[in-house]
């Protein structure tokens, strides 16, 4: 058996890792194309969601009942399910990794199919561009910025377990002002979670990880960040909200 290289060996390998993780294991942290598959996983996430969503909307309206244990049970549900993702999608294969990260993006969609009812199309158009908007200016920031956000990434992630809870126990007290305070401390508090998991992605893609570690770790990364992107555009659509 030969010890030098195959080159046709090597390009079949690369190929088939380039078909099962999304991109070829060229050798080296190639951080735009690591970005590229990240990005392009958490927008079909939301492409999931939106279909979900709609479709519930439109089509099975009597999903849609005003029970709080209702939205309580899903939203622990789905929590439970973003959680599994993160633990185990570095120890399973990209693939079951990104199964359990659409079963969450469609359980999102089951829980925010009453946007459909309640806000106005344009509405939700808008408070979707401008979410994408802010989403791309913080991704930047967090992609160039040197100061290490460690720390008050951490610190930020515990503000989002207790708004999550607040906004748990909100669901039967209804109470307006708590409601208004737990919206904009959501646009604050996942406005410093994009900016780190951006640069803490950053730092992965720059690691010099292998093909396999990178497309498992694309898998976490796009769960995060459209963790963010939904949070975020859940409170800015119901800051710009125009109710029907």
């Amino acid at each position: 058996m030969s010890q030098y290289p195959n080159p046709m060996q090597d390009g079949a390998r690369a190929r088939a890792m380039e078909l099962e993780y999304g991109y070829a294991d060229t050798g080296v942290g190639d951080v735009a194309k690591f970005f590229h598959i990240v990005y392009l996983w958490m927008a079909v996430g939301l492409a999931v969601t939106a279909a979900v969503s709609a479709g519930i909307a439109f089509f099975m309206p009597g999903l849609m009942i005003a029970n709080p244990w209702i939205a309580v049970v899903g939203a622990l549900g789905a929590f439970v399910v973003s959680l599994a993702t993160n633990r185990v999608a570095m120890k399973v294969s990209a693939g079951a990794g990104l199964a359990m990260f659409f079963l969450y993006a469609s359980l999102i969609g089951l829980m925010i199919a009453p946007i459909w009812v309640v806000y106005s199309g344009p509405t939700i158009g808008a408070a979707f561009i401008l979410t994408g908007g802010s989403f791309a200016v913080m991704s930047l920031i967090g992609f160039v910025t040197k100061v290490d956000l460690t720390k008050i990434g951490m610190i930020a992630i515990f503000c989002a377990i207790g708004l999550f809870i607040a906004s748990m126990v909100n669901i039967f007290l209804q109470n307006d002002l708590l409601g208004w305070i737990i919206t904009y401390a959501i646009v604050i508090v996942f406005t410093v979670i994009t900016i780190w998991k951006t640069q803490e992605l950053k730092n992965f893609a720059m690691s010099g990880a292998s093909a396999d570690q990178r497309g498992r770790m694309a898998v976490v990364g796009a769960l995060s960040l459209y963790i963010a992107f939904i949070n975020l555009f859940l409170a800015i659509l119901r800051i710009i909200g125009d109710r029907r």
